[in-house]
Parts: structure tokens; sequence; C-alpha cells
């Protein structure tokens, strides 16, 4: 350039540096941007989790759904047994927010149910939902009480007693009638409840409109399949015709040790089939 010391070369040592702060600039703010990127993903994935427990308040024996794309769950609530007269729901649309829905259940609605509502297991079936229920911890057949059922039309109730009496109302093969598990055997469309204490869990068939029951293939009516309470997974194990069916898992409580049996059809006989 004409005047100046060096010609072009000054010039170009000048753009050179400008150029060099540019991209020193860039750089840094490229990085900045970055982490400010990486710490908002991290907080929005954070933010996302419920955390452990996902329920305020004291709650046992909770049994999930999913109804119309809504989860659900139906628990215990865990205070003494004279004080156990009501059962709350809850329900999210991404299991981290969780909506109360209080008192679905309340023994003002069951005219036989006063203490103890324990263990509900609900089924959807023909526009109602069938809540079941434990109710008065009964401790002999002189007792009023057992494993009752209230229905409504939506998921948050209100439930009301829909037989006027225990479903279940005695002891049969020593199980005392508490903590409900009911469940439609996907294979031949037919509804099972499997229930126990005392060490004994049995295993009956719901005739159609939940009033009764219907006889098992042995030709009984209670048929006990192990001893505590029956968990259920009425899935195929693997896919095919002739795959084999897991029916109930039956499990016995032993500290932190869960041992699970298995049968090869709804009414067992039960196996052992690992420890966990």
């Amino acid at each position: 350039m004409p005047g100046l010391p060096n010609g072009g070369r000054w010039l170009s040592e000048i753009r050179y540096q400008i150029c060099s702060v540019l991209r020193a600039d860039l750089r840094h703010a490229l990085r900045v941007a970055l982490t400010l990127a990486w710490a908002t993903a991290v907080a929005g994935a954070q933010q996302a989790r419920s955390g452990n427990p996902i329920l305020p308040g004291w709650y046992a024996d909770p049994e999930a759904h999913v109804f119309a794309g809504r989860y659900w769950i139906y628990p215990t609530y865990s205070a003494p047994y004279d004080e156990q007269t009501f059962m709350d729901a809850f329900s999210s649309t991404d299991l981290v927010k969780w909506e109360k829905h209080p008192r679905v259940l309340d023994v003002r609605d069951v005219s036989w149910a006063r203490r103890a509502l324990w263990a509900p297991s609900i089924v959807a079936k023909d526009g109602w939902y069938y809540l079941f229920f434990g109710a008065n911890d009964i401790q002999n057949d002189q007792q009023l009480g057992g494993i009752g059922i209230a229905r409504a039309r939506t998921p948050d109730g209100p439930f009301r007693d829909y037989l006027g009496k225990p479903l279940i109302g005695a002891f049969h093969n020593g199980a005392q009638p508490i903590d409900p598990f009911v469940f439609k055997d996907t294979a031949t469309g037919a509804y099972y409840i499997t229930y126990g204490g005392w060490r004994h869990c049995n295993i009956a068939r719901l005739n159609d409109d939940f009033t009764g029951f219907l006889p098992l293939p042995d030709g009984s009516t209670f048929k006990e399949i192990g001893h505590q309470r029956a968990l259920i997974d009425a899935t195929p194990s693997v896919p095919g015709p002739t795959a084999a069916r897991r029916f109930p898992v039956q499990s016995r409580y032993c500290g932190a040790r869960c041992q699970c049996v298995r049968g090869s059809n709804v009414v067992g006989p039960p196996r052992r089939s690992r420890a966990a």
C-alpha cells in the first residue's frame, strides 16, 4: 500500500491479527453455548424424574394400570386398621407428575365394610371399573368381612358397593380372604382371582358378571396354589401357538429374598422357578 511501511504486508498482518482474535472469540462463544446447552439438557433430564417415593404420604400395596392412555396407581392407605376407611388413587400422563384422586372408595359406600381396607385390585370390563378389596381383617368365619367389589363408570370413582356383601367372606383352604389380585386369561377370556393370607393362597374363576364363581377344571371352586399371595403374569413367555404361558407366579417373602414358582397353566400346579 503506497505511503505505508512494507505496503500490503503490514495490512495483511493486521487482518491476520483481527481474524485470530475473532476466531478465539468464536471458539470461546461456541464453548459457552455448548456448555449452556449441556447444562440445560442435564437439568431437563433431572427435572423429568419423579424420584422415590413417587407419591407423598403413607401408602402400600400399589397396583398400576393404564386406562385410556393414563397411568393409574391404586394403593392401600397405611394407617392403624381403624383409620383405614378409604382408598385414594393417583394418575399421571408422564409417570412424573401425579394427580391425587382422594377417597375413590370409602366405607360409607360399602354397607358391610368398616375398617382395614386393603390391597385394591382393579379391572375394566363392559364399561365398568371393578375395584376388588379386602375389608375388616376377619379372623374367623363368624365375623363379617373379607373380599368385596365396588364399581364405577370412571377410574377415579366414586366406587360403590356392587354386591351388598363380601364376594369371599369365609376361609377356604385356610386362606384368610385378603389381598385379592384379579386378572384376565388372555388365552380364554376368563377372569380369575387369586388371594390369601395366613400362609395360604387360593385361585378361583369368576363368573361373567363377577357375582360369584365357576368351577375349576377339577370341580373345585377355590383351589390352593401355594403359600402367601400370588402375583400374575398372564402374557405369553415366548411367541407362537405352542408357547408356554406364565400364569400364577407365587411369591414367598423372606426378608429381602423372593422365591418364585410358576405353573404351565392358570391353576397350576406351581413349581419353583427362581430365587431373587
